[in-house]
């Protein structure tokens, strides 16, 4: 009977080149054990290191406590066990030695049974050569340490098919066979074998058009790298995936077996969409920024003039169609603000106002927005004032927005219900707010409502369940900036189909002793007798801050530009004492010609004025937080009080300067 592994004419195995090779030889014959100690120790290519033991026990003690390449057990070990068992006992001990089977007379039985128990081959003796005993061991250890690699191969790949974070998956036709668990736990489903029972192009893909053109490329290139797709989970969600696909076979039955990489990207695109909208945004931003500042010019010329004449005209027709030319002026000041407020320029001026107050004024605007099919009701629980500190123009954006998404959750019209009252808070509510006193606003519809999984993105910024192009995203997170900012608390009830009600709770704050009105006429300011030097590259707005500060006594030095200022500072020395300059300016900023000045004039104080905001002025050229600032546009009672102010002020820090001079003199 022939070995399994050593017929002559085999080729050699291919050996590593290195140290000898561990051969553990054990029979219970000395002569065996002598004669192929001997042979292998004269083979060269390699070379053998031999050890032997003559016992069942002493050969398993062997075989465990040492580390050997291989090992030739005889069949017939008389004491203790046969060959067989050895084999056995080392096997269950997780000795992966390979092992050769010396028999004296081959059997058929006994060929099964050994390779049954692992045994890497068998030898006879009758006819057992040196060659062929030598080749039979390296052939043993060869393949070996071949299935040693390919297990630990094997392990890696499962390891790496196990854990990678990406989902792996093979597929025969329309069918998924093998799947990773990062693409069952991707796609939603319990298991590996839900997912692997699904219709590929009827379950995943959301485009059954786009499963034919992908399989179709696949199939004629036989591979795509990175093509993106829509994808559905079990719950019907959609993702965005990047699929890398190759064939693995295509037989001859036509059955296509492909091997798919699958990655969601649907959060690296939502990503790339929000920073796209934002930079849109802020394009706009900026845009409406620069509208809003040059209206701003031409608002303080129509405001102040408006002013002046207001005073001087005697009542009658005349005079009433003045106020309402002043009365638009100022609503279109309110624009701009609004303006200001979309790109986030905006100034914030809390005051203590009536929320009731507040809200009936919005409700004209609010009504023109939404429209003759929308039906508009506003109430309040109690006649006595709710009065809160917060900026009426930011909070007019709020209930702008509010509005705007019930609108658009009213496509076919409805009822909106805006009411006011008291709030006592308290924590039982879903929003922890401090108990006490609150006013409270709230905003409901009678629209499409809102499920759970909505309401809980609904303030993070750009999320939106409108249409690409139809909304922001950025409404009710500027809603809940504003009232956080305010400090105070939203909230939202919502059902599919059954409407949304938004909830608004603002910190309630004592009366104010006195309301301010807003007046035309200029009140009787404290003039004086001031150099001031007014640079504005605005023809209009500079006539009328000559106009009214010269009205007001003081000797006003207009100037066009910077370096005209610079020209009459020099002409003047010291003898200015305040510097009115716009910020803006097309060859020097109002920042940098108060620091040129400085050195000509130490004492001149300094009051800027922009349509920009204090805050982006600060950002864009260097302002000095802080400092005197007036914003356009102004009416003549702001520009002069605000004057005086500023010049009173240093006077006041130059009084005790004076008095302290005069106490170290004596």
């Amino acid at each position: 009977m022939a070995q399994l592994s050593t017929l002559a004419g085999d080729p050699e195995p291919p050996m590593a080149v290195g140290a000898s090779l561990r051969v553990l030889v054990i029979d219970d014959d000395p002569t065996w054990l002598r004669l192929i100690d001997g042979w292998l120790a004269g083979l060269r290519r390699p070379a053998f290191a031999v050890a032997c033991a003559n016992s069942y026990a002493s050969g398993l003690d062997r075989l465990l406590g040492d580390e050997f390449d291989a090992c030739i057990v005889d069949y017939r070990l008389g004491r203790g066990g046969t060959g067989l068992e050895l084999l056995e006992a080392a096997r269950r001990e997780a000795c992966e030695v390979p092992m050769l089977l010396l028999t004296a007379q081959g059997a058929d039985e006994l060929d099964v049974m050994a390779l049954r128990l692992g045994a890497a081959d068998y030898l006879e003796k009758d006819g057992l050569t040196a060659e062929l005993t030598g080749r039979a061991v390296r052939y043993a250890i060869e393949r070996s340490r071949t299935l040693q690699a390919l297990r630990e191969s094997e392990s890696r790949y499962r390891s790496l098919f196990e854990h990678a974070p990406y989902g792996i998956g093979r597929s025969c036709d329309r069918r998924l066979t093998t799947v990773n668990p990062a693409l069952v736990q991707m796609l939603g489903y319990e298991s590996a074998e839900a997912l692997m029972n699904i219709d590929i192009g009827r379950d995943l893909f959301l485009d059954k058009a786009e499963f034919a053109k992908v399989f179709a490329v696949v199939r004629k290139k036989g591979a795509i790298v990175n093509r993106e797709a829509e994808w559905r989970r079990k719950n019907g969600q959609p993702i965005v995936v990047r699929l890398s696909v190759r064939v693995l076979s295509a037989p001859g039955d036509g059955a296509w077996i492909h091997e798919a990489l699958v990655e969601n990207i649907t959060e690296q695109r939502r990503l790339a969409a929000e920073l796209r909208q934002a930079q849109k945004m802020e394009a706009v931003g900026r845009l409406a920024g620069g509208i809003a500042h040059d209206f701003n010019n031409l608002l303080t010329a129509i405001l102040g003039y408006t002013g002046i004449l207001h005073r001087e005209l005697p009542g009658g027709q005349a005079r009433t169609d003045l106020e309402e030319i002043h009365h638009a002026a100022t609503r279109a000041a309110d624009l701009t603000r609004q303006l200001l407020a979309f790109s986030r320029k905006q100034m914030l001026n809390p005051m203590v106002c009536n929320l009731r107050t507040v809200v009936d004024d919005a409700c004209g605007l609010l009504r023109r927005v939404l429209g003759e099919d929308i039906h508009l009701t506003t109430a309040s629980e109690t006649d006595d004032p709710l009065w809160v500190r917060v900026d009426p123009g930011q909070l007019e954006q709020v209930l702008m927005n509010l509005a705007v998404n019930a609108r658009d959750a009213m496509p076919q019209g409805g009822h909106l219900a805006i009411q006011t009252g008291p709030y006592l808070g308290d924590a039982g509510h879903t929003v922890l707010m401090p108990a006490g006193l609150w006013a409270s606003v709230r905003v409901a519809d009678t629209g499409c409502g809102m499920d759970d999984r909505t309401k809980a993105h609904l303030f993070e910024p750009f999320f939106t369940t409108k249409e690409p192009g139809k909304g922001t995203g950025l409404g009710l997170a500027t809603v809940y900036g504003i009232v956080k900012q305010s400090g105070g608390y939203i909230w939202v009830d919502s059902e599919p189909d059954a409407g949304t009600a938004f909830t608004i709770c603002l910190p309630r704050v004592a009366a104010p002793a006195q309301l301010e009105a807003p007046a035309v006429e200029l009140p009787a300011t404290k003039s004086g007798g001031e150099t001031i030097l007014l640079v504005e590259d605005e023809a209009s707005v500079r006539k009328l801050a000559y106009r009214v500060l010269s009205r007001c006594g003081y000797e006003v030095l207009d100037a066009s530009s910077a370096e005209d200022a610079a020209c009459i500072c020099a002409q003047r020395g010291a003898d200015v004492d305040l510097l009115l300059t716009d910020v803006v300016m097309p060859d020097m900023s109002g920042a940098e010609l108060a620091r040129v000045l400085a050195a000509r004039c130490p004492a001149m104080r300094v009051l800027y004025m922009s349509g920009y905001p204090e805050d982006e002025l600060i950002e864009r050229t260097g302002l000095a937080a802080g400092v005197p600032f007036l914003l356009k546009p102004f009416t003549p009672d702001s520009i002069a009080r605000t004057v005086r102010e500023v010049l009173d002020q240093a006077e006041a820090r130059r009084e005790p300067a004076a008095a302290a001079g005069a106490e170290g003199s004596r």
